[in-house]
């Protein structure tokens, strides 16, 4: 049964949705908060081609260089 295992984590770097930093997304989900929200016009550029009224998913809310196309 894990629950009764200690978990140690040594070094963390990431970018999550709706959590500025590895602590934020820890709080994120002891909350079960959810991290779906609309997809920023203009991310992804054939989403007029999609035929539904909201795109949803988990997204960064600003791109950097290296987070895809």
């Amino acid at each position: 049964d894990l629950r009764h295992h200690d978990i140690a984590v040594i070094g963390m770097a990431c970018r999550l949705p709706s959590a500025s930093d590895p602590s934020a997304f820890w709080h994120l989900l002891r909350a079960g908060t959810s991290a779906i929200s609309e997809v920023p016009d203009g991310r992804w550029p054939d989403a007029e081609l999609v035929d539904v009224t909201a795109l949803l998913g988990c997204v960064l809310g600003e791109l950097r260089p290296g987070d895809g196309p």
